[in-house]
């Protein structure tokens, strides 16, 4: 887990694609993207949000701001991956499932900044 002192330092982001989410009442916009750390990294999954539907505005909430550490497989649907990675997170704000997906170790969280050890 990456602790909000940690940085860590990209080599490369790109742009995936944005969609539209709800959570906590609010809807807004995902943006979606593929992030590796050192050149010969595999692409992983991340995504920052929620944004306003309007481009002309910004939201400084990092609620759903997750550098997740899942591999990006450019083979599979990208739709399915995105989907999957952004369905764990939003389930997790729910009590019924937050056991399950909000305690997992392997997605770093700049919002949280929570240590596990």
């Amino acid at each position: 887990m990456i602790r909000e002192s940690e940085e860590i330092k990209m080599d490369s982001v790109v742009f995936l694609k944005k969609m539209n989410a709800s959570i906590k009442s609010k809807s807004g916009v995902v943006y979606f993207f593929k992030y590796r750390v050192k050149k010969t990294d595999d692409w992983k999954i991340g995504f920052s949000g929620l944004q306003p539907f309007k481009e002309s505005e910004v939201s400084s909430n990092d609620e759903l701001s997750y550098l997740t550490d899942k591999k990006f497989i450019a083979n599979e649907p990208m739709d399915d991956q995105l989907n999957l990675q952004l369905r764990k997170v939003v389930f997790g704000y729910f009590n019924s499932s937050s056991n399950f997906y909000r305690n997992t170790r392997d997605y770093y969280n700049y919002g949280e900044g929570v240590d596990y050890n």
